[in-house]
């Protein structure tokens, strides 16, 4: 057992202690997994250390972690099998495909960009995903891909459309903001594979070439002739509103909107997204990683909004809790959008709990596991 100062807190470690607040309401249950909500709270309330095992794997943990990849295993197979899903998964492999065909050959072969295409290709496929199925549940199951630079790109490019949408953007400007996305990483084409494909931890050589692409990608862009927002966008998506990004270290309003839409949802789908070292994070997970990491890092016309309108988007979904029961996310607190009321469904205790509504902004250490 070690005692961990809560800065260095990090997910996967467990508590080996209740924690609970100054005034004495339970905070996080023995035996739990940390996550990204949890570290959140721990901040709020002050706390300052905890306790964790060390190495060792309490049996309740693992009967939890395994609870919860059978509920996760189970959705992805019933969201896999739906026909609208399976038909834009096939559109959607063969716009990566395309999308990396046009990028390497303007990139390697100087040849002509086709903008009017790669908008009517993206387009098509958004408006696809608009057919049943959320566009945001589409996305979180389509892990299956090896061209994993080329994916984010086009998931990128659905999203910043669904977020100009949300914004109020329209016509052009919303063809503008979805090209921001689908280009933003263009400048990667000019990084080896053998860099950008490593699935281990980079060297620090290998970091600062990829730390390279936004200005690769301004490069490539600027000969085009394209639109000054998608250039921009290459070159800023990973300057950050308070000055910490790169590669300028943009301030406030020197970075271009469109670039701070493309910047949130740049890093959005990085932490929704599968990856070969850990699994996609829950969406309310990601939520309480853009809160602990500080709002004020992101433009503030857009955050707040994206934000409250992910969590909003799963009104109505079923969602896996912290211990083990399940039920149904009825409502979004517009201040606490991590903390939904519930309700509790057949994976209520013993059934008896079944109907009853649980308000997490009250139920501190209750927290949504999974949205099943």
């Amino acid at each position: 057992m070690s005692k961990v100062d809560v800065r260095d807190i990090r997910t996967e470690m467990i508590a080996k202690q209740d924690v609970f607040t100054g005034d004495g309401r339970l905070l996080i249950a023995k035996n739990v997994l940390i996550t990204n909500q949890m570290i959140l709270h721990l901040q709020n309330f002050d706390i300052a250390q905890m306790e964790v095992y060390e190495g060792e794997v309490p049996e309740e943990t693992t009967r939890m972690i395994e609870k919860t990849r059978e509920a996760m295993e189970l959705h992805f197979r019933r969201v896999r099998e739906n026909s609208d899903f399976m038909e834009f998964k096939q559109r959607y492999f063969a716009g990566v495909t395309q999308l990396k065909q046009t990028v390497n050959g303007m990139v390697l072969q100087n040849r002509d960009m086709e903008i009017s295409r790669l908008i009517a290709e993206t387009d098509a496929l958004f408006e696809r995903s608009r057919k049943s199925l959320s566009l945001l549940d589409i996305l979180h199951h389509i892990n299956q891909i090896d061209d994993l630079t080329y994916a984010h790109c086009i998931n990128v490019a659905l999203l910043c459309r669904l977020v100009g949408m949300w914004t109020g953007y329209e016509g052009d400007e919303l063809d503008v903001l979805m090209l921001c996305g689908l280009l933003h990483d263009v400048g990667k084409a000019r990084i080896p594979e053998a860099v950008i494909g490593k699935p281990g931890r980079l060297t620090a050589e290998e970091y600062e070439l990829v730390k390279c692409h936004p200005l690769f990608g301004y490069n490539i862009l600027k000969e085009l002739g394209v639109d000054e927002r998608i250039v921009h966008a290459a070159l800023m998506h990973h300057e950050r509103y308070d000055g910490s990004g790169y590669p300028n270290h943009l301030v406030g309003e020197q970075n271009e909107e469109f670039a701070g839409i493309v910047a949130i949802v740049d890093v959005y789908d990085a932490m929704t997204s599968p990856r070969c070292y850990r699994p996609a994070l829950c969406p309310f997970e990601a939520i309480a990683l853009f809160e602990s990491e500080g709002l004020r890092r992101y433009h503030p016309k857009f955050i707040l909004t994206f934000l409250d309108r992910i969590a909003n988007n799963y009104v109505n979904s079923e969602a896996l809790l912290s211990n083990g029961q399940t039920g149904k996310i009825v409502m979004i607190h517009r201040e606490k959008l991590t903390r939904p009321v519930i309700r509790l469904g057949e994976g209520a205790e013993n059934g008896k709990e079944a109907g009853r509504f649980v308000d997490l902004a009250e139920r501190l250490d209750l927290y949504v596991q999974a949205v099943i």
